[in-house]
């Protein structure tokens, strides 16, 4: 019908207003685009992210798993699955998402990056700065390098304490 949106206007609309930190009315047009009967994968993963920008967690992991469903191979929903485990200071988790995003696609810098913080967090010096080390040489300009080199610094020095 003329007055329904298109859902990809609706995804469209809803990235829009993620970026303006306006969760729940990106949620709405996530969900919009979803009840039209469309598997939409960027609906299922922007609806996701959003709940976990809401600390809505739980709800998040379901739409992640739905997104999973529908594309097994798109490696982002494992990494931003794993960040937000690893908010959660579930690390093993983290760690088990941030894998499957590298071996989905092995040159994925944030998954890297990602990684080497859960296993800094868990005292696994030596493969955080492997991991962080990778993710530099992958891409030695992405947003969060500096805070990378000053992470890899940080962890030599208590892998010589």
């Amino acid at each position: 019908s003329l007055n329904q949106v298109h859902p990809w206007a609706l995804v469209g609309r809803g990235n829009a207003y993620v970026k303006k930190q306006e969760l729940k009315l990106a949620i709405f047009d996530f969900t919009a685009a979803i009840n039209q009967g469309q598997n939409l994968l960027r609906a299922y993963y922007g609806r996701a992210n959003a709940y976990g920008d809401l600390g809505e967690f739980d709800k998040a992991f379901a739409y992640y798993r739905e997104a999973i469903r529908l594309e097994p191979r798109y490696a982002h929903i494992y990494t931003t699955r794993g960040t937000y485990y690893g908010e959660l200071k579930q690390f093993d988790k983290a760690l088990a998402f941030f894998n499957e995003a590298i071996k989905i696609s092995p040159k994925d810098v944030q998954a890297y990056s990602n990684r080497s913080i859960a296993y800094g967090e868990t005292g696994r010096y030596k493969e955080a700065i492997a991991d962080a080390e990778t993710a530099l040489k992958l891409d030695p300009n992405y947003p969060q390098a500096d805070d990378v080199r000053k992470s890899i610094s940080e962890w030599k020095k208590r892998l010589k304490e």
